[in-house]
């Protein structure tokens, strides 16, 4: 059996919660406050290869949290650009390589470049002729 000398006497402060659980702890276990307590610290010292499960999920759940929102901020600023997209293309002034732009730009959007340019055309003629 160990004696006085073999341990360290250290003060130490825990909520009224938790030091209401370790003694209840320890008449469970039928040990004293102390004992259950250096039992508790070495069981969780015994593996030391991880940190306990409880804070790798948690920290993780931080990680993640923090990943997801930097995600959803950079997809609103891609729907921005996407929605704004329309507006640009109308903006840029004919010629023959900025006509090969504009189809890649459609076909990049998923749509048939001849397609589109037909209804755009079309729909420059109907502004064409409203201004008229």
């Amino acid at each position: 059996m160990a004696n006085q000398d073999d341990f360290i006497r250290t003060a130490l402060r825990v909520p009224p919660d938790l030091h209401k659980q370790i003694h209840d702890a320890a008449r469970a276990s039928n040990r004293t406050f102390n004992a259950e307590i250096v039992a508790r610290l070495q069981a969780s010292f015994s593996d030391q290869s991880s940190p306990p499960k409880y804070q790798a999920s948690e920290i993780s759940i931080k990680i993640n949290q923090k990943l997801l929102a930097e995600m959803f901020s950079k997809l609103d600023n891609l729907d921005a650009e996407v929605k704004a997209l329309p507006v640009k293309l109308r903006q840029i002034p004919e010629g023959t390589k900025v006509i090969k732009d504009k189809i890649a730009i459609i076909k990049h959007l998923g749509e048939d470049p001849t397609n589109a340019m037909k209804k755009r055309t079309i729909r420059k003629k109907k502004e064409d002729d409203q201004e008229s």
